[in-house]
């Protein structure tokens, strides 16, 4: 009979680590992108550029 897949060893247990740590740290950066973004209004760039006369 199959027993089903081994016991994770020690350095599998790392590599998950270190993915669940990357895969939080990403989604705290985004959550705080997210929060912290639109607080200053964006401002209409207002500026007059000359345009040469249509002949």
């Amino acid at each position: 009979m199959d027993a089903g897949p081994p016991l994770m060893g020690r350095r599998g247990s790392r590599r998950a680590s270190r993915i669940w740590l990357w895969g939080g740290a990403i989604a705290v950066l985004l959550a705080l992108a997210w929060f912290d973004g639109g607080e200053e209004p964006i401002r209409a760039i207002s500026q007059e550029i000359p345009v040469p006369e249509a002949r």
